[in-house]
């Protein structure tokens, strides 16, 4: 009984952990996306032009897989969002593949190991 609950429980676990580290990846990739279009099209340091943080968070939480999706959770769609949906939904996806590949790796070590 015990052995299965704490098997569910760890199984939970690893489930959150690994749609945290997808999320962070995303946030990582917005983030610098971000900032290079900021520098190319020149504006504003603090990026409220571009992406603003709690769209760029919010964006990174949900990992939407698709460009109609990223365009629907925003209220107002800031112009270089919308003139780069495709990029941003690209960057998405690779945040959600890169880090599966790791994590599958060290999944199978982890249960070569215990068995």
């Amino acid at each position: 009984m015990w052995e299965s609950c704490s098997t569910i429980v760890f199984a939970r676990l690893k489930q959150q952990i690994i749609i945290i580290i997808i999320q962070l990846a995303a946030l990582k990739l917005l983030y610098a996306w971000r900032d290079k279009i900021a520098r190319e099209e020149d504006e504003s340091t603090r990026h409220v032009y571009v992406l603003p943080d709690l769209l760029l968070i919010h964006l990174a939480e949900l990992l939407l897989k698709d460009p109609q999706g990223i365009r629907a959770c925003c209220k107002l769609v800031p112009e270089l969002v919308e003139k780069n949906l495709e990029e941003i939904h690209r960057l998405l996806i690779q945040a959600i593949e890169k880090p599966l590949v790791v994590l599958r790796y060290l999944l199978f070590i982890t249960n070569n190991v215990n068995n």
